[in-house]
């Protein structure tokens, strides 16, 4: 996952491992809340660096 490349870690992305871990320990949450986690720990993780390109997310929850 290339989201928000440039962070602290000398340029490097985002990524999936920490996609995953992020959307594991807010599964319980609703999308829109999700969503919102998700765009605040990307915003930390560039440390106020522009934006150079758009963020597309599609969220599913799938109750059983």
């Amino acid at each position: 996952l290339g989201s928000r490349c440039g962070g602290e870690e000398g340029g490097s992305c985002f990524g999936e491992s920490r996609l995953s871990a992020l959307l594991a320990e807010h599964a319980a949450l609703p999308p829109e809340a999700i969503r919102d986690r998700l765009m605040a720990e990307v915003a930390g993780f560039v440390h106020g660096q522009p934006q150079h390109d758009d963020i597309t997310m599609v969220i599913l929850k799938i109750d059983e």
